[in-house]
């Protein structure tokens, strides 16, 4: 069961995505905020693997927040939702230690997507955020991410795609790992969603070129 703390403050919005969550077999919110002192103040006795917070919490800019937030809580997993696409706001707070950027006008699958990845210890973009590259027909790394495309990957993920690269499959990964078949099939889909490659030849290209069969 993955805990999340959520913070918004619309109301309405904080009740309506609360009530979408608890009903997630593998999701419980364990608390709600609607401001940034009410947060704060929840934080310390949080048992919360992630926050899901709001981009524009009033009262802070939200790189200052979220320092707080990692004063408090050093480890804490953070996800921001917002309908802002700034690639300049969310790559600052990707540097400060968020973990995801989910935009609020995208389906609750999104969201689903972004607890799951930044669980395992990825990362996670809106689908939304993504661009395409020239005249290919697939979806590549966010913008402002593509220069470091590896970086977006867990070290779990890298640690499955060099086994991939060397023809082991699903179920031998999840032997060598001591992992679910189901969670390796689950980290294969996050790798070729955050890498924009469709099959195991795009993967063993990706790997190749970013240095990850050494």
């Amino acid at each position: 069961m993955i805990g999340v703390l959520l913070a918004d403050h619309e109301e309405t919005f904080l009740e309506g995505l609360a009530l979408l969550l608890n009903q997630e077999p593998d999701i419980e919110v364990l608390g709600k905020a609607l401001t940034i002192s009410n947060l704060l103040s929840l934080l310390p006795q949080s048992k919360a693997e992630i926050v899901i917070l709001e981009l524009d919490l009033p009262g802070l800019q939200a790189d200052e927040l979220l320092k707080k937030i990692k004063e408090i809580r050093p480890g804490q997993k953070l996800i921001y939702l917002s309908f802002s696409r700034s690639i300049r706001q969310i790559t600052k707070l990707l540097k400060s230690g968020a973990q995801g950027f989910v935009l609020k006008s995208a389906p609750l699958e999104d969201l689903k997507k972004a607890i799951s990845s930044v669980s395992m210890g990825g990362q996670y973009f809106s689908q939304a955020l993504y661009v395409r590259k020239g005249f290919e027909d697939k979806h590549v790394l966010p913008e402002f991410l593509i220069e470091k495309s590896t970086n977006v990957l867990s070290w779990r993920e890298k640690e499955i795609l060099k086994l991939l690269c060397e023809e082991f499959n699903n179920f031998q990964i999840a032997k060598k790992l001591y992992i679910s078949v189901s969670t390796v099939a689950t980290h294969r889909k996050n790798i070729m969603a955050k890498t924009g490659v469709k099959n195991t030849v795009g993967l063993i290209k990706f790997a190749i070129k970013n240095s990850l069969m050494d």
